[in-house]
């Protein structure tokens, strides 16, 4: 749905659909290889062409967030709001993480809940 937003349609469309359906890999430690396992969701690990689906699928992430600040470095990103008011910072920081987990649940991101902190600076 998003690429075809961006105009990405055809024998394009058709090469990253192929591209990202039905990927398996396997790790390789020394002489020994893994079993085959299924990639579940994402793109494979150092493609060209994986950072650029990553951010054609994050596009719009930053509009359902309103009333926060956003940053974005590769896959890590934050969210920050400053103020006086601890409790309407604790209410504005938590809408947009609920609005950001609507987002997440509609396009299949998880969150890592063992990557999350959340910090208070005062």
């Amino acid at each position: 749905m998003k690429l075809k937003k961006f105009g990405i349609n055809g024998r394009m469309f058709d090469w990253i659909a192929d591209f990202t359906t039905d990927r398996t890999f396997q790790l390789r430690v020394g002489d020994a290889l893994s079993a085959t396992y299924t990639l579940e969701n994402g793109t494979n690990q150092g493609s060209m062409i994986s950072p650029e689906l990553f951010i054609s699928m994050i596009d719009d992430r930053p509009n359902s967030l309103q009333r926060v600040e956003t940053s974005l470095f590769a896959d890590d990103s934050s969210l920050y709001k400053g103020g006086r008011s601890i409790k309407l910072l604790q209410t504005a920081v938590q809408q947009d993480l609920d609005a950001l987990q609507q987002w997440c649940d509609k396009w299949g991101f998880k969150i890592s809940t063992e990557k999350t902190v959340a910090v208070l600076f005062s």
